[in-house]
Order: C-alpha cells, then structure tokens, then sequence
C-alpha cells in the first residue's frame, strides 16, 4: 500500500521517475558525445576511392647527406681521401661530384666502386690543393658537381618512389524499435518531439560520425585485406573478410617524425627548438596545426603565458581551406616556425583514449596542402577517403547511408514485421600525404 508522501512502485525506471511534475522537459546531453565530430568537420575533405585499398607514392630527395659509419678511412690529412658510404646511403655517390666536408674543404670525386650491399667506397681530392681531414661517421654532403673541358657524360643517377598505403574500413550502425515503443510518448523533448525514438535515431547517428572519427585518430590499418584468399580471421557475424583503416596515431608513429619533451609533464622553448630542428631535418614546411588533448593543451598554455607579451603569440580563428572553423586555438611562433593549437574534445573522451598515450601526444600536422610532384596541383594534407553508398533508398548521404525497414518505417512498410529499423553504413579510411612531415610529441608522462 502507498503511504503518505512516499512513491512504492514494482519498478522503477528512468521513464517511470518522469511522472513527477516538476521536471525540464528538454533531454540534456551531459555525455557531449556531438562533439566526436570534430575530426571530420575540421578536415572537411574527401576523396572517392576507386578501391579498398588505396596508395599515394613519394619522391625520394634529391640530395642525401652520405654516412660513413664503419669506413676504413685512408689519407686523412692528405689532399686524397678514401672513404666508404654504408649501405643504406650508397648508390648516391658518383664522379665528378663535389663533396664539402664538415671543416669547410671541398673535394672532388675521383672514382667509386659501386655495392649495394657493402657499401660504395670512393676517393675524393682536394678542391684547392690543401689537405683533407675526415674521420670515419662524418657525414658528407655532395651538394655540387663540377666538369672539366671535353668532359664526358656522368654517371646516370635514378631515385626511387617509396608507396605508402591505408585501407578503408566499413562502418554500420543500427536502431530498432518496436509498435509499442513507437507509439509511447513521455514527457521529454527531443528536437521538439515527444518520443524516445527520435532521441534514439539522432544518437545512433552521432555514433556512427563518433565510431570513424574515433578510428580516424586512434586506428591500425590491418594486415588484412578484403581481397585476402585465408585471412587469419573474419567478420565475426557472417564470415566475411574485414580490413581496418590507419588513423592519425598511426600514420604519425609509423613514418613521421617521433619526438617526446625532455622531462615530460612541462614543456619549454628548448623542447619546441628540438622539435623544429626535427622538423628541418624532415623537410617539413613551417606552418603546421597542433592536435591535442585539453591535458596536453595546459601545459603549452603555461609555457606560452611564461613568454608574456613577446609578439610570438596571437589569437586566431582556424581556418581550413578558407572555410571558419568553430574552435578557439591559440597560434604561436617559434624559429620561424608557426603552430596553431587545437583541441581536440576526442581525445579529451573518458571513454575512449584516456587509458593509451594517445591523450599524452601532441600530434602536428602542415597546414594547407601538399604539391604533386608531376603534372602540376594540390592535394589535402589530411582527407577521408570513402566509397560511394551503393545503398537504392539512400536517406543519408554519399558517405554515409541511412535506410529504414520494417512495416512501421517511415518512408513505407516493408515486410509484416511490426518494427522500425534504421541502418546507417560507411565506408570510409584516413589519407594523410607527406606524413613525413608530420611529427607527434609526447608531452605527459
């Protein structure tokens, strides 16, 4: 029996507790799960891929410095210097070229014996008649060449293209419901309806953006593939062969430039001209945008607001492409070099990254676009890469494909059963171009 003042019911629930008067009616989203969104609005790019696999090819530099780690080195001190290239820096090296020495003095190339496997050794000859010094894992520049009179044609050189490779990953989402739960409504407001089911639909497509952004920062690409004859395994639900997109972690830790502050938990001036001189090494361009967690945002907070008003910082409003992005970022300039930073609420997730290192990088990407090497144009830094939904009754987007089933479905009934199914599908992977310019930096420890 109900006594005074007191609620006694069989069950209680969050719906049954709704029946109190006194409640805001509009549904608050206290989780902010809208915002795992952000790596897909801030891109804003995407590209059509013809296959599941895609691959973007590099040039290898023109120039490289030659190493001679492990050389038997003979005449130093003399105008005639024989040295050895190891094997990961030979085939470089030819007649004719003009090699300058760390102490300043320029030799010419005399001769080369040519192994890949050994490595090349050559003799260089003093430029202006005095002596050569050169100790063995000296690195040595060849950065001219020079001919004499009646010269004869040099050695052909040929550079090689290194390929690099992501995979696109097929993403589904569903939501169900029955008659009966289509037809109860309660005392929320979702969006002005007064159905849970609306509710439902919008979250359930907000998963679908938050499950490809989330991949899109912290996934591996598989070894697998879906033209793969024995895959070591497959889609759990129905056999079929599964391949996973590389995110941005990824990309960074397998080809870019890998650097961690010297004491973490702080970061200082001497950490960014570390990271510069990286980033020179790399041939990286100097404007770059800087993702990272709320955690790791503090601490280049404290080390900006220790350098006061020294004209190296400004606000700014990103901008991608001319297009305004809502995020608030704080741009910085060090040794010439520019970075914008920018939170990324992702990474800030409780539920998602906060137990990886992920939350501990600072992930710098160049901003703007990458010039194609032959034929001229631009392509984006950071894009979606994505097929086309194939899907007849498409509701949704040609990225993301929305449909509904069942005899209660909104666009028509199909089928007897009472039910209303909503199905989202994508099929999306991450491309970052010049990764190598790209550099993540541990900052938390």
């Amino acid at each position: 029996m109900p006594g005074i003042g007191t609620v006694n019911k069989t069950v209680v629930s969050a719906i049954a507790l709704l029946d109190q008067r006194d409640i805001l009616e509009n549904v608050l989203d206290i989780h902010r799960d809208q915002e795992l969104t952000d790596i897909l609005t801030l891109s804003g790019r995407a590209k059509e891929s013809k296959m599941g696999t895609y691959h973007n090819y590099v040039n290898e530099g023109l120039y490289l410095l030659i190493d001679t780690t492990g050389a038997t080195v003979t005449g130093s001190g003399s105008q005639t210097v024989n040295t050895k290239a190891t094997a990961a820096t030979s085939g470089y090296i030819k007649r004719n070229q003009l090699i300058i020495f760390p102490n300043r003095k320029v030799g010419i190339v005399t001769a080369v014996t040519y192994d890949a496997v050994g490595g090349d050794t050559f003799t260089v000859r003093s430029i202006d008649g005095t002596n050569l010094t050169h100790t063995a894992a000296q690195r040595l520049s060849p950065f001219s060449n020079a001919f004499g009179e009646n010269s004869v044609t040099p050695t052909s050189s040929r550079t090689t293209l290194t390929k690099y490779i992501n995979k696109l990953q097929i993403f589904r989402e569903r939501n169900s419901v029955t008659d009966v739960q289509n037809a109860s409504a309660i005392e929320v407001k979702f969006q002005g309806k007064n159905y849970i089911v609306y509710k439902d639909l919008f979250e359930k497509a907000i998963k679908i953006q938050g499950d490809i952004n989330a991949a899109f920062i912290g996934g591996v690409m598989s070894n697998l593939s879906w033209e793969d004859n024995a895959p070591a395994f497959t889609d759990p639900g129905n056999g079929g062969n599964l391949q996973t997109t590389g995110g941005v972690d990824w990309y960074i830790e397998t080809y870019g430039v890998k650097d961690t502050v010297a004491a973490t938990g702080t970061v200082t001036l001497a950490d960014m001209e570390d990271l510069n001189a990286q980033l020179i090494a790399a041939k990286s361009p100097k404007d770059h945008f800087q993702f990272c967690s709320n955690a790791v945002g503090t601490k280049f907070d404290n080390m900006i607001k220790a350098l006061g008003s020294s004209g190296q910082i400004q606000s700014a409003q990103l901008k991608v492409d001319g297009r305004s992005i809502d995020y608030t970022t704080t741009s910085f300039t060090y040794g010439n070099f520019t970075y914008d930073k920018i939170y990324v609420p992702i990474m800030d997730h409780p539920d998602l990254f906060t137990q990886t290192d992920i939350v501990k990088k600072c992930y710098y990407v160049p901003k703007g676009k990458i010039k194609v090497h032959a034929g001229g144009g631009m392509e984006p830094r950071i894009q979606s890469r994505y097929w086309k939904s194939q899907i007849a009754n498409n509701l949704g987007t040609d990225m993301i494909a929305e449909w509904h089933d069942g005899a209660l479905a909104p666009t028509g009934p199909v089928g007897s059963q009472a039910i209303w199914d909503t199905y989202f599908m994508s099929v999306q992977g991450l491309e970052m171009l010049g990764v190598q310019h790209c550099a993540r930096q541990i900052v938390l420890p």
